[in-house]
């Protein structure tokens, strides 16, 4: 016996955006790459008795800056940093932040690297948010500061 269901969130809508990059490598051993991305999103419901604005529209950064930079230090050792601009979420009260990520890598054989870094580096906790399956949710985060070890065979 097959019973037939139907899953619907009673929304239909449009998004539009545009996103653009440009890299920049001054040196062989320095790149440089700006990033930016805007995002609209419209919902409307397709039920007449459902009224408001979906909370989906506004629980999304519509700009974001991304300025990422690596500088090879030695041919067996780079560095790579992000800084990210994040605007502000309208419905959560999440606020525009500055993140800044910076990781420092160590290929001392062909096989093997080595990798120390930090994300959200230089700032007090926050409220960010976290796509949970169809749910944002808002969520305090602070600096994270990690060690990683790479085999490649």
């Amino acid at each position: 016996m097959v019973l037939p269901q139907e899953f619907n969130n009673g929304l239909e809508g449009e998004t539009y955006g545009i996103e653009l990059s440009a890299s920049w490598q001054p040196v062989t051993q320095v790149k440089i790459t700006l990033a930016y991305s805007w995002m609209d999103l419209e919902l409307d419901f397709k039920e007449p008795g459902n009224t408001g604005t979906p909370s989906a529209e506004q629980s999304f950064p519509r700009h974001q800056f991304v300025f990422t930079g690596r500088y090879d230090i030695h041919p067996n050792l780079c560095m790579d940093g992000e800084l990210y601009y994040i605007d502000d979420f309208d419905e959560d009260d999440i606020e525009s932040y500055l993140r800044l990520d910076l990781q420092l890598h160590w290929s001392p054989l062909d096989s093997l690297e080595l990798s120390v870094g930090g994300e959200n580096l230089f700032s007090s906790p926050r409220t960010e948010a976290i796509v949970n399956g169809t749910n944002v949710v808002s969520t305090e985060v602070g600096p994270i500061y990690w060690l990683k070890g790479t085999i490649w065979f």
